[in-house]
């Protein structure tokens, strides 16, 4: 197995990593023996594979914090990615901060009888 341990073959089942944070902020990975750098955990998430993160000294998962942190080191303008992304979703940011964007007007239906009617028909 390539060194990071989480390089697989298409077929092979996915292994969810166990990384531990430590005081310092390092990642350790217990299964290998190793600290994983930010970098590194960042190709192995785009290349679908899974991980969990907890806290050395109080066992809470830390995951997202872990993630964001991937995130923002992957990405010159987080920011900017979060809102683009929440756009693309239906949220618009505005004077009054993030609103869901109001639905797109309904298209009238079509009356009976008429050339646009017989058209849908």
């Amino acid at each position: 197995m390539p060194e990071g341990g989480s390089h697989r073959l298409p077929g092979e089942p996915v292994r969810e990593r166990e990384l531990y944070k430590q005081s310092n902020g390092d990642l350790y990975d217990s299964h290998e023996c190793r600290c994983v750098g930010l970098e590194e955990l960042g190709q192995e998430v785009r290349a679908g594979c899974l991980f969990r993160a907890y806290d050395q000294a109080t066992g809470d998962d830390c995951t997202f914090d872990v993630l964001r942190s991937v995130l923002a080191r992957a990405v010159k303008d987080p920011v900017a990615v979060l809102l683009g992304t929440l756009a693309a979703t239906g949220f618009q940011t505005g004077p009054a901060g993030l609103t869901p964007r109001p639905p797109a007007p309904a298209r009238p239906l079509p009356v009976p009888g008429t050339a646009s009617a017989d058209r849908h028909v």
